[in-house]
């Protein structure tokens, strides 16, 4: 498993924070897990963009 040392925007890490708390709860590696679903999805909507899909697709990439 890889490690990732990141600084970010006060704000952003905040907002962060508090949403995937709201999402996950204060479980053990709760942050670890929003933290790995956030690139997994952003990564995906990347590609998909790129391969010219349509909104309809990247709606879906995002609900699932």
């Amino acid at each position: 498993m890889g490690k990732v040392n990141l600084t970010v925007d006060d704000r952003v890490e905040s907002n962060f924070r508090q949403t995937a708390f709201t999402v996950k709860g204060m479980k053990k590696g709760f942050l670890t897990n929003a933290t790995q679903e956030s690139m997994e999805l952003w990564t995906d909507l990347v590609k998909a963009v790129q391969a010219g899909e349509s909104d309809e697709a990247l709606i879906k990439i995002v609900r699932d």
